[in-house]
């Protein structure tokens, strides 16, 4: 298959990446509302042809399904990853099919990236954040979860009697903070800090050699000039990093 577009339906956000046969990678990618006059305002802009193939990995199948059927009646052609035979992937977790599509995209798009028998990681920080390890079998080879920024803002505000709703700061914030909110600001933005630092550090000791770290996700350009990880490995970021793994493993289907 080559696809014409690529699509990460996130929980929170839609990701397009616009392919062109001949050329390596993503031409070019956008944050899509959850709107059909703004899919239709991409679709002019872009100009894809009305047959435009279309390659889909989605957490959220509501929204799939209204994008699906929006490109049937666009002329285009979806194809939804569904399953985990789909993806020519060595999955080393039990069972499999309980590893999200997102963070196995992830892991296609770094292994294309280093050299055959190197680890890699890869920190992806979103909604929720994942910290994942492609292995020297050229595997996925398991990783962790937990909440990112907005997840554990609303925690705070929805498990406690006083304490706000409050957006994370940006990436210079106060510390410490002098306000509840900025305290709350300074809490989350460490704990994810803290957190990704950690479980790279841990991933990386079952790693032969040094590995790799790629950065990708909404919230990765808050992090990337604070992680202590950029100090000790060879330290990335690429924003396009799902859209690249849904790209190439739709290049690998028939």
């Amino acid at each position: 298959m080559t696809p014409d577009v690529v699509v990460d339906i996130g929980n929170t956000r839609f990701k397009w990446g616009r392919c062109r046969y001949g050329e390596p990678g993503i031409i070019t990618a956008l944050a899509v509302p959850d709107d059909r006059a703004a899919w239709d305002h991409a679709r002019r802009e872009w100009d894809l042809p009305d047959s435009a193939a279309w390659a889909i990995s989605s957490v959220n199948p509501e929204r799939c399904d209204r994008l699906t059927a929006w490109i049937r009646e666009t002329g285009g052609t979806p194809f939804v990853f569904e399953h985990h035979s789909q993806i020519h992937l060595p999955i080393k977790a039990n069972p499999a099919e309980s590893v999200g599509f997102d963070r196995l995209f992830n892991i296609i798009a770094v292994r294309s990236l280093v050299e055959s028998g190197s680890c890699a990681i890869v920190a992806d920080i979103g909604t929720a954040v994942t910290v994942d390890l492609l292995d020297c079998d050229g595997a996925f080879a398991g990783g962790s979860i937990f909440p990112g920024l907005r997840l554990m803002a609303k925690a705070l505000h929805d498990y406690t009697a006083k304490l706000p709703i409050v957006e994370p700061a940006p990436q210079s914030f106060q510390s410490p903070g002098l306000t509840t909110e900025q305290a709350i600001q300074c809490g989350i933005f460490g704990a994810l800090a803290g957190g990704v630092d950690a479980l790279v550090n841990g991933l990386a000791a079952s790693c032969p050699k040094s590995p790799s770290v790629y950065l990708t996700g909404g919230d990765a350009a808050r992090l990337k000039n604070v992680l202590t990880t950029g100090m000790n490995f060879r330290f990335f970021v690429r924003p396009l990093l799902t859209l690249e793994g849904i790209r190439i493993a739709a290049e690998a289907l028939p």
